[in-house]
């Protein structure tokens, strides 16, 4: 869902004010991967024994699909431009895309807690 109000953010800053595109692209593209890193970091705190690569593996597919398809319908019932991209591709490529950028920063905040984890018990 995130990815969807950023999309229609970017979309709705885009028509106001093209010239600075670049800019609100990478504060949306580090809006998506810090939530992905705080999550993973958060779910490997609460569940420590359990191997997260599946979950966030299928966390990544399921927004991926489910962006690029609530994307594409925002686009094409009221009319956002919002990339202007067919149903194809929004729930392939833009699809893997998304995924990657919620599995791989999810993964690392995962990583991140649990060696975290296991230098507070050592130092104990």
């Amino acid at each position: 869902m995130l990815v969807v109000v950023l999309r229609v953010i970017l979309g709705l800053v885009m028509g106001v004010a093209p010239t600075c595109g670049s800019l609100w692209r990478g504060l949306c593209l580090v809006a998506v991967i810090g939530v992905a890193v705080a999550w993973g970091f958060r779910d490997a705190r609460t569940d420590s024994s359990a191997d997260l690569t599946v979950r966030w593996l299928l966390t990544g597919l399921v927004a991926g699909f489910l962006s690029g398809a609530l994307s594409w319908a925002l686009a094409e019932g009221l009319g956002l431009e919002l990339g202007g991209n067919g149903l194809l591709y929004e729930v392939t490529s833009a699809a893997s895309f998304i995924t990657l950028l919620v599995f791989l920063p999810a993964l690392i905040g995962v990583g991140v807690s649990r060696w975290r984890a296991g230098r507070t018990a050592v130092a104990a």
